[in-house]
């Protein structure tokens, strides 16, 4: 991958292009073809994904951002955008899509700025995720520590926890993930 993650930016650790590298390398590893995306912000994860996932999902809770990039994502066609409150649309989202392995992005936390702030949404996230795809992979965007505060624990009991150059993976084991770093 590109880039060593030790980004120089004070809102973010991590270069954002050694991040959409981790999700291109993770889909393609392991075969996953669908991509959910919480926290679209102005679209540029989806945009730079668009020809590594055959569908791609992702939800924007503010409408400003929303309307960006819905702007920027309709010259693909496998990219649907989303407004709304992600785990209100995350669960409609998982109960209509079929049950292939899908690839989670959650990264709907609030940045400041003008994104929108409904708190910290990842427990239900994941609640919804365990309960409608255990089969998934799950990268949490941003984890300088463990995350387990947010969650109680038996939201992800058994899953495996890997935390990597501040992105937490998590999964039931049926993924092996090489090192990366």
């Amino acid at each position: 991958m590109k880039k060593a993650p030790n980004w120089n930016d004070p809102k973010d650790e991590v270069d954002p292009f050694w991040k959409r590298d981790l999700l291109r390398y993770l889909g393609r590893l392991l075969g996953l073809r669908v991509f959910i995306e919480t926290g679209t912000c102005e679209g540029f994860t989806a945009a730079a994904l668009h020809e590594d996932f055959d569908e791609i999902h992702t939800i924007e809770l503010s409408p400003h951002y929303h309307d960006i990039a819905s702007v920027r994502l309709s010259a693909f066609p496998n990219v649907h955008v989303y407004q709304g409150n992600s785990e209100t649309v995350l669960r409609d989202l998982l109960l209509r899509l079929d049950s292939r392995p899908t690839l989670f992005w959650l990264d709907a936390h609030s940045s400041g700025g003008l994104t929108a702030d409904a708190g910290d949404p990842v427990a239900a996230e994941l609640a919804a995720i365990c309960e409608l795809r255990p089969d998934a992979l799950v990268v949490i965007d941003d984890q300088k520590d463990s995350f387990l505060w947010l969650v109680p624990p038996e939201t992800v009991e058994g899953w495996v926890r890997d935390l990597r150059c501040g992105e937490l993976l998590l999964h039931k084991g049926q993924y092996d993930i090489p090192p990366f770093e």
